[in-house]
């Protein structure tokens, strides 16, 4: 997977690690990317599975004093810039919908995030369970099906209780 995220033109080098549940893959990159361009270019070589779900730039990568990558401070890069510092104006009900996505999903939804549903942003059937069990008090009975069909901001705006 690395190499071929390194193979895109202007990245430098690249680690893929598990996020800290091991349910889902995250790349981490030095150099400069398209996020949709890359992944178009990783679908044309890998299958779906093996694409991450989640790609941060970063200036370099964390070690640790035995000079090898630090996973945990790797991990906390990804949760530094988040939707909650951008200028974008989110009511309550969104700010807690993406609070129980990024705690559900271990990542910061950035402000390119916001148009991605809970699928695209990495969940899988394990933690698609956890979001009903924690929307299902938020929202009316009679959406939840169309909510599992597209849980996307929009689309659970429109069945809040």
């Amino acid at each position: 997977m690395e190499k071929k995220i390194e193979e895109y033109p202007s990245i430098v080098s690249c680690r893929v690690i598990p996020n800290s549940s091991k349910t889902s893959i995250m790349a981490y990159y030095i150099g400069k990317a398209n996020e949709k361009e890359l992944v178009d270019h990783l679908k044309k070589s890998l299958p779906e599975y093996m694409i991450p779900y989640a790609f941060f730039e970063i200036d370099e990568f964390p070690l640790n004093s035995n000079g090898k990558l630090d996973l945990q401070k790797l991990r906390q890069l990804s949760r530094k810039k988040d939707v909650h510092e951008a200028n974008i104006v989110l009511s309550d009900f969104e700010k807690k919908i993406i609070k129980i996505w990024e705690d559900i999903l271990e990542i910061n939804i950035s402000e390119n995030d916001m148009g991605k549903n809970f699928y695209e942003l990495g969940a899988d059937s394990l933690s698609v369970v956890r979001f009903i069990s924690e929307i299902e008090p938020l929202v009316k009975k009679d959406g939840i099906e169309k909510i599992l069909l597209n849980p996307s901001l929009e689309t659970i705006k429109k069945y809040k209780n």
